[in-house]
């Protein structure tokens, strides 16, 4: 079901909007729709998957969340409660709600229990999402195979095999000449009086006066919509290379203005030494964008401090959302030399889409689709759990 309605970060701008009403979102009630799918066609097995906010949401009172789960019980009940009708001459199916994390019947809500952390199962993204298991009650399943802990993908392993780009320029003519100079243009930026971190900014002003001086054009410039080549990733080679096409689609750099451009070498370069994205308060005055909320002297309290967030080499990506098609602020590249946000096939990556996934559209539609997907490699996970359902069920083979 859609989760605008739901999700902690729509939830937090909607309570900026005083005509906004909470009580009158249809989108709360969207779910219902879903419902009325399960009772039309009465599936075997359902999988349904949602924000983490929507254990916390509350409509009239109640958590949603606990609605939900029992709406998803008997389907039917649900909706003859909402004045809906259903397909004729359909028998009622109940459903028992499974967790996929111990395998066992969901009898109450338990964020536990429902919330899958991917970056347990081997994706390489701290990606959490609200995953439930719907199994009719007339197949008699009592228990469930779980979903099988991994070890963290870092983000290295997992994009250093693709090609070098630069980004472009916005609102300037591009060229690779003119990148070079926007990046050398910096001024020597070091830390805000007010930082927690250690005030002498020395050994950070170094290592970006020194790594400027690296800068250079990368070969292949800003990539293209397909790049021959075999590119190989550290983790499920397999997965990810298809050699019959022997190249990656959608590997392409977007513009960015120039201090956008400062800011993401300024931040590439701060991640870099001391491991950690830097936070808005960490920024140099003259970096910081220009609206108030950023400019405030209680910075350590602004929502979205972490607004320019660098993906840190060793650990896995952040969630990756389809805001990314406004920009790339939240998705640095973690390499100063590149300074740039991630390419589509970058964070396609981090979802686990294979290389030989190609996005149509223009690029602002190709990263909403990336945002918006469930993770293939975690989805695949789960359908062995559903074939093994239904194959110990004699409904597969």
């Amino acid at each position: 079901p859609p989760c605008q309605a739901y999700s902690v970060i729509g939830r937090s701008r909607n309570a900026g909007n005083k005509n906004y009403d909470p009580e009158k979102d249809e989108r709360q009630l969207l779910y219902i729709e879903y419902l009325q799918i399960l009772a039309d066609h009465s599936p075997a097995v359902f999988v349904m998957e949602n924000v983490r906010g929507l254990v916390s949401a509350i409509l009239k009172g109640e958590r949603i969340f606990e609605r939900i789960l029992e709406d998803l019980k008997d389907p039917m009940f649900a909706l003859k409660r909402e004045g809906r009708k259903v397909l004729k001459n359909k028998a009622e199916a109940k459903y028992t709600i499974f967790s996929l994390v111990d395998g066992k019947p969901l009898e109450k809500v338990n964020k536990d229990h429902s919330i899958i952390k991917c970056e347990l199962y081997g994706i390489p993204q701290k990606r959490h999402r609200v995953i439930l298991l719907g199994i009719r009650n007339d197949l008699s399943i009592k228990n469930t195979s779980t979903l099988k802990c991994q070890n963290e993908v870092d983000l290295e392993s997992l994009i250093s095999d693709l090609p070098k780009l630069r980004c472009g320029l916005s609102r300037k003519r591009d060229s690779a000449y003119a990148w070079e100079e926007a990046i050398r243009s910096y001024q020597s930026y070091g830390f805000r009086n007010d930082s927690d971190l250690p005030k002498e900014s020395a050994k950070l002003e170094t290592f970006m006066r020194e790594t400027s001086k690296k800068i250079k054009t990368p070969p292949d410039d800003r990539g293209a919509e397909f790049m021959p080549g075999n590119f190989v990733s550290g983790y499920k080679e397999k997965w990810f290379f298809d050699k019959k096409i022997g190249g990656i689609c959608n590997h392409h750099s977007r513009s960015h203005m120039l201090s956008d451009i400062h800011r993401y070498f300024y931040a590439a370069c701060y991640s870099e030494i001391y491991g950690i994205s830097p936070k808005l308060r960490d920024f140099p005055p003259d970096l910081l964008p220009k609206h108030k909320s950023a400019r405030s002297n209680e910075l350590t309290g602004v929502a979205f401090s972490d607004r320019f967030r660098v993906q840190l080499p060793h650990r896995p990506g952040t969630t990756v959302v389809s805001h990314i098609s406004h920009d790339g602020h939240y998705f640095i590249h973690y390499d100063p030399l590149q300074c740039r946000s991630l390419t589509v096939r970058e964070v396609a990556r981090i979802q686990t889409f294979p290389d030989s996934y190609f996005f149509c559209g223009p690029m602002t539609a190709q990263y909403i689709q990336v945002g918006n997907a469930v993770p293939p490699l975690l989805a695949q996970q789960i359908a062995k759990i559903v074939t093994k359902i239904l194959q110990s069920c004699g409904i597969l083979d």
